[in-house]
């Protein structure tokens, strides 16, 4: 967690960052800045372990970019990857698994299924999946290493 000083910084990131938001939205609600804005956004409340606030403004920026190039959009992989790892932070195992899902459709429209530019994404999905069974009771006794 933060200290003092640390939680200063943050409320002042969230400060300037509330106000270019408030800017941003003002010029055009569905304006292409306002998404990376709100992911910055995103990482201040993660770092504060706030994950409600985070995964709300991560799924703010993603309809955004829903509204601008289509649910499929490639311009998404990463908040998505982010929405999967705060779910995963939050404990919300079947949601991370719900949006490493998604990634890999999102990836295989954006590459195509045969691309070699899948194979970070398939590589980050099958270790999440893989750690996940091995969570299971009945996985226990077998050891697995994260390869990531």
């Amino acid at each position: 967690l933060f200290n003092s000083a640390d939680m200063s910084h943050a409320f002042l990131a969230l400060n300037q960052l509330e106000r270019a938001t408030r800017l941003v939205t003002a010029l055009d609600p569905y304006h292409p800045m306002l998404s990376q804005i709100l992911v910055v956004t995103s990482l201040i409340y993660e770092l504060q372990r706030d994950y409600e606030a985070a995964l709300d403004t991560l799924r703010h920026a993603q309809h955004l970019i829903h509204r601008q190039h289509g649910v499929y959009a490639g311009q998404q992989l990463a908040i998505v990857e982010r929405i999967a790892n705060v779910s995963h932070q939050q404990g919300d195992l079947m949601g991370a698994d719900r949006e490493y899902m998604f990634e890999l459709k999102i990836s295989e429209r954006t590459y195509g299924v045969d691309s070699p530019e899948q194979i970070s994404m398939l590589t980050k999905a099958a270790n999440h999946f893989a750690l996940r069974a091995a969570s299971q009771p009945s996985m226990r006794s077998l050891t697995y290493q994260d390869v990531s």
